[in-house]
């Protein structure tokens, strides 16, 4: 799975300290939730997510957030 091969899970998997961040994020519209996996510091210059841009392309990225809106929305 994207998600954990991506390192993501080790910050937004389950019991991980930003876990409630991806319930928040699947509230958001498609692009906002693309931007911020691309580029985080772009939306939150404070972040410590690193930037995923030259590592993810615009439509792994939106893969990555339809999972996010689909998955994490419920929870």
């Amino acid at each position: 799975m994207l998600f954990a091969t991506l390192g993501c899970s080790d910050c937004h998997g389950d019991r991980a300290p930003y876990q409630d961040l991806l319930k928040q994020a699947a509230q958001k519209p498609m692009t906002d939730i693309v931007a911020a996996i691309r580029n985080p510091e772009a939306v939150n210059p404070a972040t410590q997510m690193p930037t995923y841009a030259s590592a993810v392309d615009e439509a792994t990225a939106t893969r990555l957030a339809a999972w996010i809106q689909t998955s994490k929305a419920a929870r």
